[in-house]
């Protein structure tokens, strides 16, 4: 009864441990499948599999980067959890230590009345305090028994006691063997859950990367978007300004049809030379336009003798089946009337013609309509290629008129720029005519004459004025040799005037020739 007692009491202990252990399994056991769930649904292959961008090749960008980052903070949170986990489990691992080590300083008087069990407890306990490799401390420290402490000498040589010992060593190794095998078990979730730990923040670094390099570019389509929607914006006002010069143009071209208003383009002119063009293109639109109208004329009187050609021919037709059906139903007659079946005969042959008659007016009725609308068929065709053959040709004239507007402001320029430079050089002129004419002047020359000074040298004499006429241009010349004043002012600018009747004369030569 002594023995059996201090087995009793050691499986209570070892039963309240194994719950303790059992309790941790299952916690264990729950937060590896709620990690295995986190990990398959934010898995690298989850990810790409249902809506990773790089597969899905459409779609909208920013959803896909809102989902990118809701998806990050899962991953966070679940990895926050994951911690917190680890944090609870190795409280729990803690506090199951130091349970075990109360067991065991409980268990050190029994272990005077013959109680082992508690020892090898509290042995095991020190080493899952100590380290979590448990199979090294068992390995290295393996487990003892002091039979010269235990047992006294009366005792030692007794083979109950011999027997009660290697019952208890079984015992001991098979409960070592199952709290080594937990502590093995323990210690792989716990290098799985930091594997997996490590595997999901990888992949929240991945994801983090991928939505930096996502942003980026992002950015760059919105900007290009709102580049285009300008460009188009500048695009269509450009057309409708396109459009109001035209209709401007055609304006001006209809008002200068009138004889009275019309008038012959100046030379160098390039607005009276567009709207010459222009008056060409809707006189061209006004021919086409007329001829148009004749070939429509022409059609509708083919058509109109077509149509009353079928008409008549409609007309003997239906004059010949009304013949052959007044003849077939008389035969009918006669031969019903012969039989003595009259009255019947009679009513069925009424019926039969009033059908036939309602027949033949709506067979002639559809034949019409199928004319007319084949006739309206071929015209609407028709009409749609003339349309087209219009269109192209206006599509023609608008790009040599535009063509034409641009080589005329292209000429007006170089006029301008050419009448810049002549008003520049005519300013020139002018003032070193005036400066010359001022030196020419008596009151200049007296002025000259009271500057000069004699220089004697050698019995010689030298007179030296300070200043002298300018000869430098050949116009100079000519006017200091010619007259003075007024008269040379005149004569500069006939010359002038002639020179710019030249250039225009030369300008509308060129123009005539191309």
């Amino acid at each position: 009864m002594e023995m059996t007692q201090p087995l009793h009491n050691c499986n209570s202990k070892s039963g309240i441990s194994s719950e303790k252990f059992n309790n941790v399994s299952l916690m264990k056991e729950t937060n590896e499948s709620e990690t295995r769930r986190a990990s398959y649904r934010h898995s690298p292959t989850a990810f790409d599999s249902a809506c990773s961008p790089r597969r899905s090749g459409s779609g909208d960008r920013a959803l896909v980067t809102n989902y990118t980052s809701e998806m990050i903070v899962d991953l966070e949170n679940t990895v926050d959890r994951l911690k917190n986990a680890l944090v609870s489990l190795e409280e729990d691992n803690l506090s199951l230590n130091k349970k075990i080590r109360e067991n065991k300083a409980e268990d050190r008087p029994s272990l005077t009345n013959h109680n082992v069990l508690g020892s090898t407890s509290g042995n095991n306990s020190q080493e899952m305090a100590g380290d979590h490799r448990p199979t090294s401390k068992l390995n290295t420290h393996p487990v003892t028994f002091d039979l010269v402490k235990t047992y006294p000498e009366s005792q030692r040589h007794d083979t109950p006691s011999k027997i009660e010992e290697t019952r208890m060593r079984g015992m001991l190794k098979m409960e070592s063997l199952s709290l080594e095998d937990r502590c093995v078990y323990l210690e792989k979730e716990k290098q799985d859950l930091r594997r997996k730990l490590r595997k999901t923040e990888d992949y929240c670094k991945e994801c983090v990367r991928e939505l930096k390099r996502i942003l980026p570019k992002y950015e760059d389509l919105k900007a290009l978007n709102k580049t285009l929607d300008k460009c188009n914006k500048q695009q269509a006002a450009e057309n409708r300004r396109l459009v109001n010069t035209l209709e401007a143009e055609s304006q001006t071209g209809e008002r200068s049809r009138d004889p009275s208003l019309a008038r012959e383009p100046k030379e160098g002119d390039g607005d009276n030379r567009v709207c010459v063009q222009i008056e060409r293109a809707n006189d061209r639109f006004t021919q086409l336009t007329q001829e148009k109208g004749q070939l429509e004329d022409r059609m509708a009187s083919g058509l109109t003798n077509e149509l009353d050609m079928s008409w008549a021919e409609l007309h003997r037709l239906g004059a010949r089946g009304r013949s052959s059906l007044e003849g077939s139903t008389t035969r009918d007659v006669s031969s019903l009337a012969s039989s003595g079946n009259k009255h019947p005969a009679e009513r069925i042959l009424d019926s039969v013609g009033k059908e036939r008659k309602a027949m033949s007016s709506s067979v002639d009725h559809l034949k019409e309509e199928n004319k007319t609308l084949r006739e309206n068929l071929k015209q609407s065709v028709k009409r749609v290629e003339e349309a087209e053959v219009v269109a192209k040709q206006l599509r023609e004239l608008q790009a040599i008129l535009e063509s034409c507007l641009l080589t005329v402001q292209q000429e007006k320029d170089l006029l301008q720029l050419e009448v810049r430079q002549l008003h520049q050089e005519y300013i020139d002129l002018s003032s070193s005519i005036s400066l010359q004419l001022r030196e020419r002047s008596p009151v200049a020359t007296t002025g000259i004459l009271a500057g000069s000074h004699e220089v004697i040298d050698g019995g010689a004499r030298q007179q030296e004025s300070p200043r002298q006429p300018l000869n430098s241009s050949p116009i100079t010349r000519e006017m200091l040799d010619g007259p003075v004043g007024g008269e040379a002012i005149d004569h500069i600018r006939k010359r002038f005037e002639e020179e710019e009747e030249q250039r225009a004369q030369r300008y509308k030569n060129i123009h005539q020739s191309e």
